[in-house]
């Protein structure tokens, strides 16, 4: 149910998946980049309704199944949180720095990119000494370049024309009905569920 349900809070806005960032990075070489605040517009509605579909779901498909009926989460919340405790300086500064990149994300992006404020917010945990070189240097650099490399092959299918190569030799095997409007976008979303089913999303994106 978590897999599930994180999933379907993928589309609900750009930061919630490094394939919305590669997907605004596309858009933008076309000039139909959406702003964060456009994106929540149209993706944030289908988060609850599929969560609904997903709980449905699971509730109908496995109630026998469930063998302690009685689980209070919320006691089970207070307990764990009383044993972290009071919240720390550093810990309020980086709930700070978090709340300043989320608003400069719905305010500037635009002008900064998915990128400018995520740098702001690594270059001030430095500065606060929240993280340091070793903690840094511990992020999985391999996924930054993984995506770094989606971006550039498909800079480079966008640039030698393979990309409308591509393109036009999918929407030539679809039916008249679904190569416009809203059937090309039902056909792409076929497309695009398949394909992910057999590589990660960013290259699929």
């Amino acid at each position: 149910a978590t897999c599930f349900a994180a999933n379907a809070g993928g589309p609900g806005s750009p930061s919630a998946g490094g394939r919305n960032a590669l997907m605004i990075g596309i858009l933008e070489e076309y000039g139909q980049a959406p702003t964060f605040g456009e994106w929540v517009m149209y993706g944030l509605p289908f988060v609850p309704v599929m969560t609904l579909v997903i709980a449905g779901y699971f509730f109908l498909r496995f109630r026998k199944t469930i063998l302690e009926k009685r689980v209070n989460i919320a006691a089970m919340v207070r307990e764990e949180s009383e044993k972290i405790g009071k919240l720390t300086s550093k810990e309020y500064i980086t709930a700070i720095i978090l709340l300043t990149v989320i608003v400069l994300w719905i305010t500037a992006s635009k002008t900064l990119g998915m990128g400018g404020p995520v740098l702001f917010g690594l270059v001030a945990l430095a500065v606060f000494r929240i993280i340091g070189w070793r903690e840094i240097n511990s992020i999985n650099w391999d996924v930054v370049a993984l995506y770094a490399g989606a971006c550039a092959m498909g800079t480079g299918l966008a640039d030698t024309g393979a990309a409308v190569w591509l393109a036009n030799g999918f929407v030539d095997t679809l039916p008249e009905f679904m190569r416009s409007g809203e059937g090309l976008a039902i056909a792409v979303s076929f497309f695009t569920g398949a394909l992910t089913n057999i590589m990660s999303d960013g290259a699929t994106v």
